[in-house]
């Protein structure tokens, strides 16, 4: 990218002409300026939701939409599954797909690909980086207009592409990106000089820590500024709606080893062998290789034994270790980290889940480290329909018509267990199960709908030489891999449990012979349909053993934890119980272990212990910004996350002020105004307890909104709060506590009996929302909720125009210049408070109308205005604000002249729309 470079230029002894020529750019000529353009760089701890510009996502080949990626996703509406099931999707480096929304709040997508996770280096990043830009350059050029064009801006705000999965160091991965950018830029020049150039690059992380971490390299980086490379890093971490802090854990807690697994043919003296090939990486650069030769007849001798007996046998275990696994590679298995070993169709057949080195471990070596499978494979299914809504096919114990085997109550057991939790967790269940049904009737089912998990209890069969294989329905069905393979609807989810002891009888031996190579073969063609995640049993499990394992693994996945620690959890805890039984090792369980079947806030920390008050008010912290960003709030969910936090945090001793104070936050958020209060009310009353002003703030704040809504108030709660309210002034006064007093003798205008005090509060109404406003006239997104209160006082106290210190303002000319430099004020990173200041003016604008059609005019733009934002990210919260501001003007206007009741049927109307957008 870039001009031509000739083969002269590629002899060079001169170092810079080298760096030049590498990346991609032409050398300088003499009176020629060749320096980069200055980039303005900025790092953001906050939600994808915030992000300025379209958002830059990794992917990597042959995975599925996961993790940062799967949340942007969800903010796109769907858009990049859609196109990952319907198109060839971004995967390998130098592929893209843009997705440029110039009118939303979130303004699209920039995927590029990332090739293999395992071989991601910081040149093919910045290579595929350089690549995507280009691209959405050229979209931006030849798709939208100048106005849209501005609307986007100049920039891109980009994920710490490469940082965390592909494990490259921070400071590498940042510099590829920016360099990547900086490479595009040049290339654009040389494309279209009317092109504008990225000069803006927002990074944003939702995790504190790692946006700490990305800060401190971007400083870096600027500091060893070269000749490449010129940016202007903004002063300091933006934070913004939305972000949160990450549990206190070390890197090795979620860090995953990659190791590659695979048979490969040798000749040596002209005899053909074959032998397994180890590799592995840590994505910097480093890939430790080594080959190791084995008998096939001593691995399979003994895999045929451990699938046909269910008891632990770490002798075996001990054995498998030693034959199969290099020295070389030892240790790192030894020393407990968590693996993602890609294994081809061969070596997925062995068990790698049972090793122990009993010189070193008394306990199995993954029920104490993680292990998923991953496949080592080109075939997979291009743009496999996977199914998201909640939906679940289960399968348990069919009717074994037309064979000899017994029906398995084990089995059926699981099926009605799993269906309980998942209809439990808002799971639609087919049929609420299909259990103990008709071979005709599951195959029905399984092919004429979708789903988002299959789990399937039964009897499985391997016999290949016959050409049997598979999951077995009864009358000489069986659900194959070739019935799946023809499937268009692909789960995301697939459980497979057909080893029940139960068929132990040599009667039946053709349904359980070599059972590591049927999970091996059906987890597989599951994998290279597009499932997400599989978990298949590779031999013979104790039922007892099972159930445990299966609802575990369930329990940790419906409470929105990752695939990988679900499955450690699960296998930890059946060992533990059932330390006899080889069961948990038997599930092979192949995926991403980031992958989330669910998304919901806590995400399995409920068994964690707390040893600090930092890590309680971590927990509700990440709970609270959780709660803020639910269009449909699950209250009760929330407030069951909640008080476990709690009762584990009074279980510690770590329950202090600050705990409290944000228990008491998050009970308002979920609009419980009752128990938020009286836990405000027990925090000010603890002896010695630490909290912020903010606290005595919301504990009037939330008391006078409480009066608001039951539309009365006894006198004495009413002249508490007022004698609470000039409290709070002694401590000094600022623009939040200024229109929090205001708020709070809005409400008590609101429940007054009579007109005089009604009158009074009004006038307090105005005269500390005005005060606000002054201290934040010189900010026109920030000032604006003020103003607009004030003069909404003002217009109900009968005045169309009011002074403001000794100057006297018209209202009406006030409202329309504000709404004049609304209309020209561009903000990139707006919220739904700021996104609705046009309403606000246009509230008090449809107050002073006098004719019913501009009443009927500013009535269908505030309608049209509040859709907007509330699409760009409102939630039910906002909604009820909203509402309840629109029940005060009515409450104070009621029963007032014909034309006033013309507005009051105008507001009425757009409240009944508020309540739409509520659902």
């Amino acid at each position: 990218r870039g001009s031509s470079v000739e083969v002269d230029d590629l002899i060079s002894n001169d170092l810079a002409e080298a760096s030049d020529i590498l990346f991609g750019t032409t050398p300088a000529r003499p009176g020629i300026d060749t320096r980069p353009d200055q980039i303005e760089v900025e790092v953001t701890h906050a939600d994808l939701r915030v992000a300025k510009y379209p958002v830059m996502v990794g992917h990597f080949e042959q995975e599925g939409i996961v993790s940062a990626e799967k949340a942007l996703d969800r903010r796109l509406g769907g858009r990049l599954s859609e196109r990952h099931q319907l198109t060839k999707y971004a995967g390998d480096i130098g592929e893209n797909e843009i997705i440029i929304l110039p009118h939303e709040r979130l303004k699209g997508a920039i995927v590029v690909g990332l090739g293999d996770s395992t071989k991601l280096t910081a040149f093919n990043l910045q290579k595929t980086v350089a690549y995507a830009v280009v691209e959405y350059a050229l979209q931006v050029r030849d798709h939208f207009s100048d106005e849209e064009k501005h609307q986007l801006g100049e920039g891109l705000s980009s994920l710490c592409i490469g940082s965390n999965y592909a494990n490259l160091p921070m400071q590498i991965a940042l510099s590829a990106i920016l360099n990547g950018v900086n490479q595009a830029n040049q290339s654009i020049k040389n494309i279209d000089k009317e092109i504008a150039p990225i000069t803006k690059v927002e990074f944003v992380e939702l995790y504190e820590d790692v946006a700490h971490n990305a800060y401190y390299s971007l400083s870096k980086i600027k500091t060893q500024e070269s000749r490449h490379l010129r940016i202007n890093l903004k002063s300091g971490i933006q934070k913004k709606y939305g972000g949160i802090k990450k549990k206190v854990f070390t890197k090795e807690d979620y860090w995953w080893h990659d190791f590659t697994t695979e048979i490969i043919e040798s000749e040596e003296n002209q005899k053909k062998s074959q032998k397994l090939r180890f590799r592995s990486s840590s994505g910097m650069a480093r890939i430790e290789q080594e080959n190791l030769y084995t008998s096939k007849a001593i691995v399979s001798n003994l895999l045929n034994q451990l699938s046909k007996k269910p008891d632990w046998d770490s002798i075996y275990a001990k054995t498998l270790f030693e034959i199969l696994i290099p020295n070389a590679f030892k240790d790192i298995i030894r020393n407990q980290n968590n693996i993602l070993w890609k294994l081809d169709l061969e070596t997925a057949t062995y068990p790698w889940e049972m090793f122990q080195d009993t010189d070193y471990d008394l306990r199995p070596t993954f029920v104490g480290a993680g292990l998923i499978r991953q496949l080592a494979t080109e075939t997979y299914r291009p743009n496999p329909q996977i199914t998201r809504n909640k939906t679940a096919l289960v399968i348990g114990d069919p009717i074994y018509s037309g064979t000899n085997l017994p029906q398995l109550p084990a089995a059926k057991v699981e099926a009605q267990n799993i269906v309980t939790k998942l209809e439990a967790n808002d799971f639609r269940v087919k049929d609420h199960g299909l259990i103990g049904s008709q071979g005709l009737d599951i195959l029905t089912a399984l092919m004429t709908d979708r789903y988002k998990i299959l789990h399937i209890a039964g009897h499985g069969v391997f016999d290949p030489e016959n050409d049997d294989i598979g999951v077995v329905l009864g009358d000489g069905m069986r659900l194959s891999p070739g019935v799946y393979k023809n499937s268009s609807k692909v789960p995301e989810f697939a459980f497979i449990n057909c080893c029940y002891s139960g068929t132990m009888d040599s009667a039946f031996e053709r349904y359980y012979q070599e059972r590591h190579k049927f999970a091996a073969n059906l987890g597989t063609e599951l994998i290279q349909m597009g499932v997400n995640a599989v978990v298949v049993t590779g031999w013979a499990v104790h039922d007892a053993a099972a159930a445990l394992f299966a609802n575990t693994l369930y329990d940790h996945l419906l409470d929105g934890a990752e695939f990988g620690p679900s499955v450690l959890a699960a296998r930890s805890v059946c060992y533990e119980a059932y330390p006899q039984t080889n069961t948990w090792g038997a599930y092979q369980c192949y995926g991403d272990p980031w992958y989330r079947l669910v998304d919901k806030p806590g995400q399995s920390s409920a068994t964690v212990e707390y040893l600090s008050e930092e890590q309680v008010l971590i927990d509700l912290s990440n709970l609270q910004e959780w709660t803020k960003d639910q269009k449909s709030l699950n209250a009760e969910a929330i407030i069951e996350n909640l008080r476990d936090i709690m009762n584990r945090a009074e279980k510690a001793g770590k329950a202090g002020g600050l705990v409290r104070q944000k228990e008491a936050e998050i009970y308002a958020l979920v609009d419980d105004l009752d128990l938020s209060i009286e836990r405000y009310r027990d925090l000010l009353e603890l002896n010695d307890a630490s909290y912020s002003v903010k606290a005595l703030e919301q504990y009037c704040n939330l008391r006078a909104k409480r009066l608001g809504r039951m539309g009365k108030g006894t006198e004495t709660e009413i002249e508490k709060l007022k004698q609470d309210l000039q409290a709070i002034l002694f401590i000094g006064k600022t623009p939040e506590r200024m229109s929090i007093l205001g708020s709070a003798h809005k409400r008590m205008a609101q429940v007054v009996p009579d007109e005089k005090h009604r009158k009074d509060h009004l006038q307090h109404m105005s005269l500390y929302y005005a005060e606000a406003y002054e201290m934040q006239k010189a900010s026109l997104s920030q000032s604006v909720y003020p103003f607009s209160n004030w003069v909404t006082a003002e217009i109900l106290l009968g005045t169309r125009s009011t002074k403001l210190g000794s100057r006297t303002i018209k209202i009406e000319t006030k409202l329309k210049r504000i709404e004049q430099d609304l209309n020209k004020y561009k903000s990139a990173d707006s919220d739904f408070w700021e996104d609705i200041n046009l309403v606000n003016i246009k509230m008090c604008q449809l107050l002073l109308a006098k004719t019913s059609g501009t009443v009927s005019e500013l009535q269908e733009d505030i309608i049209e205005l509040y859709q907007r934002a509330w699409h760009q990210g409102g939630t039910p919260k906002n909604a009820r604000t909203e509402i309840e501001h629109i029940q005060f003007i009515e409450a104070i206007w009621k029963g007032r002249s014909s034309i006033i009741r013309g507005r009051l049927k105008a507001l009425g109307l757009i409240k009944e729309k508020l309540g739409e957008l509520m659902g």
